[in-house]
């Protein structure tokens, strides 16, 4: 199973493809305040490098659509945790254009297939050590027979 399909978008073509972002945002999001395309399009024009995150689906297949998702996460995190290793930083995004199937298709991504969200990547200006990390053990428990709570989840 290797239901990943990977679609690199980097320099001169970067602008042209945040022009069909933004047309994706206006047929998903018609009421979108302007600064946020302006934004969106900005981030997508100017981003070093972006790959979109394609799922390339099997409704039919013998294995469930749900571990196919899965599957596609999975390699985008360990593309995620390549890119860190090597010093560059990256970051996933998505929205509700992501979903829209014209923008869809222009990424080979014909019905059934979808998309998981696009990873942004370039050189990190600031270490991520600098970001304060949420606990583990709010998100993290041993189960010894009992039911557990997540002290994430209390409250």
């Amino acid at each position: 199973m290797r239901p990943w399909r990977y679609t690199v978008i980097k320099g001169k073509h970067r602008e042209a493809f945040a022009d069909l972002v933004v047309e994706a945002m206006g047929r998903q999001e018609p009421d979108a305040p302007e600064a946020k395309k302006t934004k969106r399009h900005h981030r997508f024009a100017n981003m070093p490098m972006i790959i979109a995150l394609g799922m390339h689906l099997e409704p039919e297949g013998k294995i469930p659509v749900i571990e196919q998702e899965m599957a596609v996460a999975a390699g985008a995190m360990n593309v995620l945790n390549a890119l860190h290793a090597a010093g560059f930083g990256g970051m996933w995004v998505t929205g509700p254009f992501c979903e829209d199937r014209v923008l869809l298709e222009s990424l080979g991504l014909p019905e059934p297939h979808r998309l998981a969200g696009f990873l942004f990547v370039g050189t990190p200006v600031k270490h991520s050590d600098e970001r304060k990390r949420p606990e583990i053990n709010d998100y993290m428990a041993v189960w010894k027979g009992d039911a557990i709570t997540f002290v994430a989840d209390a409250g």
